[in-house]
Formats: C-alpha cells, sequence, structure tokens
C-alpha cells in the first residue's frame, strides 16, 4: 500500500485498494510482543491517515467466520463498494 505521493506505507494481508479497506489478521503476537504492538499501533495510524479502514480479524473469528465477513462487507459496503 502506497499514499498519495507513491511513498510505501505498509503491506495489508488482504486489500481492496478502491475502496481503502484491508482486513488484518492479528494473532496473540501482536497483543503479548510489546515492540510488536507498538510497530503495529504506529502502522494502523499511518494507514488511518491514508484514509484506509482496517477490519481486524483474530483467532476467534476464524473459529465463527461469519461474523466476520459481515463486518467486513459492512465495511466495503459503507465504501461504495457493491457485491
Amino acid at each position: 500500500m502506497r499514499d498519495t505521493h507513491g511513498f510505501f506505507v505498509a503491506f495489508v494481508d488482504f486489500g481492496w485498494e478502491e475502496f481503502k479497506v484491508a482486513a488484518e489478521y492479528q494473532g496473540d503476537g501482536h497483543r503479548t510482543d510489546r515492540t510488536q504492538w507498538r510497530r503495529d499501533q504506529s502502522r494502523l495510524a499511518e494507514l488511518a491517515s491514508c484514509g484506509w479502514i482496517v477490519v481486524p480479524c483474530t483467532a476467534d473469528d476464524l473459529k465463527t467466520p461469519v461474523a466476520f465477513v459481515r463486518r467486513l462487507l459492512k465495511t466495503l459496503a459503507l465504501r461504495g463498494c457493491v457485491l
């Protein structure tokens, strides 16, 4: 993902660039490792400053993916995606 000037901002797990929506898996390491957590917070802030909405996904979401997919589809719809 690049900003409006073409500078690299971040790689995302799944992204819909046209709608500026990303889905990101957040494993426990993203929560328990202080350095990783801080890096993630800066990265998420940078994505937000570029107009992106990041929809997080955790291991629990993978147990009941319908709720996660519903959140993702709602977010895409807010950005004008028609499925």
